[in-house]
């Protein structure tokens, strides 16, 4: 039996960390948190920093990153989608409060939660495209070309 520590992650999963490395995967890890930059990462990991812009073009290196990223984002999402039934109710009973002082700190981080996880309206923009005549004229053109062609084929 030996001291086996059982790896309770996919067959897929495993093989790719196994292909790129402790050092990798920790960085991975450390550039995901946002704590420190790449010359702070290359010195935690006793790497130089062109060692980490080598990795970011390997594409299974970014393709781990990427995936850790959007698991981290999932996860994220699902907490706070969890507790925006909680959050709605602290805000609703801020809203409807008859104290004198009510935390606008507070209403604005349930409002923000609940914008990020029920969506938030957005401000329509009206962008104005100034058409280019000669662009109108040769599209004109095209579109006769395409239906005499048409025609002739019909024919």
């Amino acid at each position: 039996m030996g001291s086996e520590v059982k790896n309770n992650q996919p067959k897929k999963e495993r093989k790719r960390q196994k292909l790129l490395g402790d050092k990798q995967m920790k960085c991975i890890q450390l550039l995901l948190s946002g704590e420190l930059n790449h010359t702070e990462i290359a010195k935690e990991l006793k790497i130089s920093r062109n060692t980490i812009y080598k990795w970011k073009k390997d594409p299974l290196f970014m393709a781990e990153l990427q995936k850790c990223a959007d698991d981290i984002k999932s996860r994220t999402q699902r907490y706070l989608d969890y507790r925006s039934l909680e959050a709605a109710k602290a805000l609703w009973g801020m809203a409807t409060s008859d104290a004198v002082t009510l935390s606008k700190t507070r209403a604005g981080i349930y409002n923000e939660w609940l914008d990020r996880t029920m969506g938030k309206p957005t401000t329509s923009v009206t962008v104005e495209h100034k058409q280019d005549e000669a662009n109108e004229t040769s599209l004109k053109e095209m579109l006769a070309a395409v239906k005499e062609r048409l025609d002739r084929e019909k024919a």
